[in-house]
């Protein structure tokens, strides 16, 4: 543990938390994706391309090396090509809420998936201390922190009544160039019964060309969420 565990302040936390060596504008990935939803679940390889307060585009393989779906999330719309019934799903980003339990917006969505979670600075956040993490709590959120890689390692979200209603976890950490990323994530959301597990077989961070190249066929059938 670092020196002056568990006897940090709150201001050296959040320091903590947003003391990066450089930052991280893009990312593309080779991973493993476990999805569970009412519609679409299964073990699949993605390869994925983010672009910082931008884009997202995941292209699916159940295998073979064969892309059978291609998602792309933009700040406002979800997109998804299924090649092989030749058809393009076309809603918000809340019908894509449904599929994958994923934040809504852009910038959330962006640290999600890089697995930087940072709490915003409004509301008042009660801290506390175990044996191994930080605690910080609102009305109805908790978020975990490890003080050796100083990263939120899981997030929990509950309502009014104490039910969950959202968890993320990230964890198996790796250090890319000073900038301690982990390489698996999870996100739940029990009452929608939508799961994701990710997992970064290889991740480059900030490659020198990022292109989200999402061209469709005219001739392909467009239906919306």
């Amino acid at each position: 543990m670092p020196a002056g565990y568990p006897n940090h302040s709150y201001a050296e936390i959040i320091n903590n938390l947003t003391a990066m060596p450089y930052t991280v504008e893009g990312y593309s990935s080779e991973a493993a994706l476990v999805i569970k939803s009412p519609v679409q679940g299964g073990s699949f390889s993605a390869s994925i391309k983010h672009i910082k307060d931008d884009s997202l585009l995941i292209s699916i393989s159940p295998g073979l090396g064969i892309v059978a779906v291609r998602a792309l999330v933009t700040k406002d719309s979800f997109f998804v090509h299924d090649r092989i019934n030749k058809e393009l799903g076309i809603g918000t980003i809340n019908a894509m809420q449904r599929l994958l339990p994923l934040p809504a917006d852009a910038r959330s969505l962006y640290g999600a998936m890089l697995g930087v979670w940072l709490p915003e600075t409004g509301p008042d956040w009660e801290l506390s201390s175990g044996d191994s993490y930080y605690i910080l709590k609102d009305d109805t959120r908790t978020l975990f922190i490890d003080p050796v890689f100083w990263r939120v390692v899981r997030y929990v979200e509950n309502n009014e009544a104490g039910t969950l209603v959202e968890e993320r976890t990230f964890s198996e950490f790796k250090d890319y160039d000073g900038f301690f990323l982990p390489r698996r994530l999870t996100f739940r959301r029990p009452g929608d019964d939508t799961s994701a597990s990710l997992f970064h077989r290889k991740r480059t961070i900030n490659p020198t060309s990022l292109s989200l190249d999402f061209n469709v066929s005219s001739s392909v059938k467009r239906v919306e969420f």
